[in-house]
């Protein structure tokens, strides 16, 4: 089940091979999700970006003086953000290899957890990622997480998809296709957040402008 994406190193070894650490760092706008990062970001104590891909949020934050750090899955991806950061001006950044179910950090030492759009990606569901979250953040730290929303767009294709699925089906093309993520409202988030036993504070839709990313055609 997650291992085929959640848990599975070689899919992020590949889906990472293409893209460089500068773009991503270029990229900090992209998402829309800025605003709601700094606001709620925690500037005192240790903070983790669960799922740090290439790292452009840990080294953005970085530079504001956030003690912050990234524990990505990928070792490859990891050994190759530590020893970029080597020939840039980022000495004090640390990222670690590790699994977001199973965080090499002991209970309650974190001020600040980070997710985004990465607890989607287990099928079993996220409340194996929201518990270890809940479990290394000391009473008070503050999580911010984000996960893909239903849009138009995906409510489409999802529409297509059930109207060609019985056709295929009849004709023997309907060939099961892997799990790669779920998309959860604002508000399912927020019950699986709640069932983890941490506390919502806030919940909203962050970035309604890239449903027009996803048509296509746009930048």
């Amino acid at each position: 089940m997650s291992e085929e994406v959640g848990q599975n190193e070689e899919h992020w070894d590949e889906w990472w091979k293409d893209t460089d650490i500068e773009t991503q760092i270029s990229m900090w706008d992209f998402y829309g999700l800025r605003p709601h990062i700094m606001k709620f970001v925690p500037r005192n104590g240790r903070v983790l970006e669960a799922g740090s891909g290439l790292g452009r949020y840990v080294f953005y934050l970085s530079r504001f003086g956030v003690n912050i750090e990234g524990v990505e899955l990928s070792k490859k991806l990891v050994d190759h953000l530590n020893t970029w950061k080597q020939n840039q001006d980022f000495p004090n950044i640390k990222f670690l290899s590790g699994n977001v179910i199973s965080l090499p950090y002991p209970d309650s030492s974190l001020s600040g957890y980070i997710s985004l759009g990465v607890i989607e990606h287990f099928e079993e569901g996220p409340l194996l990622a929201l518990n270890e979250a809940h479990r290394v953040l000391r009473p008070g730290g503050i999580a911010i997480i984000t996960t893909p929303s239903p849009s138009y767009y995906v409510r489409y294709k999802r529409f297509v998809n059930a109207i060609k699925k019985p056709i295929k089906k009849l004709l023997g093309k309907d060939k099961p296709e892997p799990f790669f993520q779920y998309e959860y409202s604002y508000n399912q988030l927020a019950k699986f957040v709640r069932d983890s036993k941490l506390f919502v504070s806030s919940k909203q839709s962050a970035d309604l402008l890239y449903t027009f990313c996803e048509i296509g055609g746009f930048k």
